[in-house]
């Protein structure tokens, strides 16, 4: 436990903002990273930086599963576990979603190159309802 408090510490000095919210009524973990992009023209780098939460909920949701496998070989009902395990699959889901400010938009906006989405969207459908 103390290795884990050190590496928060030595953590959060790098960051200007931390600390926990609800998001989407989900309870959320966030850290202001915008120094990070300003270090980062590659673009592959920044998706990765993107899919980081992505990861670190799979991974969760792996363990997850890796528990319930365990219990249920062993005779247990794993219930809850299976419940949880689908939350965290619909909400990796829901995360990666290009249509909703979340991951997947943000993804999908460094990929394409443009910096807002939402503001190119409504520009493109002005001009196509327009016939211009």
């Amino acid at each position: 436990m103390k290795w884990a408090m050190a590496l928060y510490v030595h953590i959060s000095e790098f960051l200007s903002q931390h600390g926990r919210d609800a998001y989407y009524l989900q309870p959320a973990a966030y850290a202001d990273v915008t120094d990070s992009w300003r270090l980062s023209k590659i673009k592959w780098q920044r998706v990765a930086r993107s899919l980081a939460g992505v990861y670190v909920q799979s991974l969760v949701t792996t363990f997850a599963v890796g528990i319930c496998l365990a219990l249920r070989t062993a005779g247990y009902r794993a219930d809850l576990l299976l419940i949880f395990v689908a939350i965290n699959l619909f909400s990796i889901a829901f995360n990666l979603v290009p249509f909703v400010k979340l991951d997947g938009y943000w993804i999908l906006s460094i990929i394409v190159g443009v910096p807002n989405l939402s503001r190119f969207a409504r520009w493109s459908g002005g001009e196509f309802l327009l016939c211009r």
